[in-house]
């Protein structure tokens, strides 16, 4: 508080009589506005003739609503907890008052009126926002499905403009529950969401679907070949970060021994800060070892390379720890007593570590058609050097499963040479050859709001605050440059 007198401050509120001296804490009250204001002459001045005081701030409560709503999702509030004291007290206390002055009561919307009548209100907007946007466009559609906590299948459908210039952000327009997943019901489903997206004109912009980009299960595949009886112009694409996490997973069965070594490793580390203190005491410019999660693809391979450059170090921190501490010390012990065990760690980054590499390029925003074709020939050259054939009959077993990748790769070279003036190729130039970026990372914003707490959520409400939140944040901005965020599961294994 100001030391200013008593008097003085009397003074300047004399002739507002709905200003009130608070002598306990010497602050200045507007009955009018339910407010307190700094005992100063300028905002005394700056209160009177604010907008708020005078009544003439009228915020529409639909806009109010709908803007409360988009908070709440976006920054993933349960909605029950407009029912906490400590949020009515603060929404009250603040938002009441200088955002809704249309709210005479002063209390908290209704959580049931948010949720039936406003909720549906935003959702509709977004959708008809995204329909409007591309009507006329040349897409690329993705979807997956995945398994929920509560043993649902669920289906997120992606859909991202085509354009020659520049790569554009997805849009998620579909989240529902199949009963049964197989190949009829996902390609009924595709239809059903391309009917919602063109309404009436559905048969005359069939032409407009160019690209479908999916994970190469049975059922993917076989709603490909069914699609393509309603979709002229299809190619259908497996998601080849999908076919290099496949690899991956071969490259691990392939040397048992170092997965071992890996998995007893993190044990020996996780949780125990008395060996980390060893570790960083005895080593303390170099990083812990990596904790590969089976949820992030291609950590297991960097891992791998981790072990392989820093094989002495390990072995010598190891060496410090009694073995009768833990059963993962012991079985690492053992495993770093076998003569091959360093050949296998260097084999593998020398001929492997390209696959994480690989992962994290494929993923670019803005990566184009060739560029997507490059990355996949790179890898698939080095692993054709290596001396396994399980591991190099893998990659051209996954790649022969993507049934239009010949059509694509000419596609992708007659962009490049300029050898085509055909406006459906050059729109291909920024269509991405893998999936996991958007759909996989629908699925972790599908697991953080769907998650335990919430679980009588209804599945209609579930799919308008996934579209609400997936279509309001920037696609640059938003998506993270992992593959896969570590609490959410793949739908497609795991490494």
């Amino acid at each position: 508080m100001p030391n200013i007198k008593e008097e003085t401050v009397q003074k300047w509120i004399s002739e507002y009589p709905e200003l009130l001296y608070d002598h306990a804490s010497r602050s200045i009250y507007c009955s009018k506005c339910e407010s307190h204001i700094t005992a100063k002459k300028c905002n005394i001045n700056r209160h009177v003739e604010g907008a708020v005081h005078k009544g003439t701030f009228k915020r529409p409560p639909e806009e109010f609503y709908s803007d409360l709503i988009k908070f709440l999702v976006l920054c993933n509030i349960p909605w029950s907890q407009m029912k906490n004291p400590a949020f009515k007290e603060f929404f009250q206390k603040y938002i009441c008052t200088v955002c809704c002055c249309t709210c005479t009561s002063r209390k908290v919307p209704d959580e049931s009126l948010l949720r039936k009548v406003y909720l549906d209100k935003v959702f509709t907007n977004k959708i008809k926002t995204i329909y409007e946007k591309n009507q006329t466009e040349k897409l690329w559609i993705s979807l997956d499905e995945t398994t929920d906590f509560l043993g649902r299948n669920i289906v997120h459908f992606l859909i991202k403009p085509l354009h020659e210039n520049i790569s554009n952000r997805p849009y998620l327009i579909a989240c529902k529950m199949l009963e049964v997943v197989n190949g009829q019901t996902i390609a009924n489903f595709v239809i059903q969401c391309l009917e919602n997206l063109w309404q009436n004109s559905f048969e005359e912009k069939v032409d407009n679907i160019l690209i479908l980009c999916t994970d190469s299960v049975a059922y993917m595949i076989s709603a490909g070949q069914k699609l393509k009886c309603y979709l002229p112009q299809l190619k259908h694409v497996t998601c080849f970060a999908h076919a290099l996490h496949r690899v991956s997973e071969q490259i691990r069965m392939e040397y048992n021994d170092v997965d071992i070594l890996i998995s007893n490793v993190k044990k020996i580390f996780l949780k125990a800060p008395s060996r980390v203190r060893i570790f960083k005491r005895k080593y303390p410019d170099l990083p812990l070892p990596p904790q590969p999660i089976i949820t992030r693809w291609g950590t297991w391979l960097e891992a791998a390379s981790y072990y392989a450059k820093h094989f002495d170090a390990i072995k010598d921190v190891l060496s410090h720890l009694c073995s009768s501490d833990a059963i993962a010390i012991r079985n690492a012990k053992n495993i770093l007593q076998k003569e091959n065990i360093q050949n296998e760690l260097q084999y593998i980054d020398e001929y492997f570590s390209v696959i994480p590499f690989a992962l994290k390029e494929l993923q670019k925003h803005h990566l184009t058609l060739s560029d997507s074709f490059l990355i996949l020939d790179t890898v698939r050259t080095c692993i054709n050097e290596c001396a396994s054939e399980n591991i190099k009959n893998k990659i051209e077993k996954v790649i022969e499963r993507n049934p239009d990748i010949d059509i694509l790769r000419e596609w992708s070279e007659k962009i490049v040479r300029n050898e085509t003036d055909d406006q459906i190729l050059l729109k291909c130039k920024f269509a991405p050859m893998t999936s996991t970026e958007y759909v996989e990372r629908s699925f972790s914003i599908y697991k953080w709001i769907m998650d335990v707490k919430r679980n009588t959520l209804k599945m209609d409400n579930i799919e308008k605050l996934m579209v609400i939140y997936f279509n309001s944040v920037d696609g640059d901005g938003f998506f993270s440059e992992e593959l896969v965020d570590d609490e959410t599961s793949s739908s497609t294994g795991l490494e």
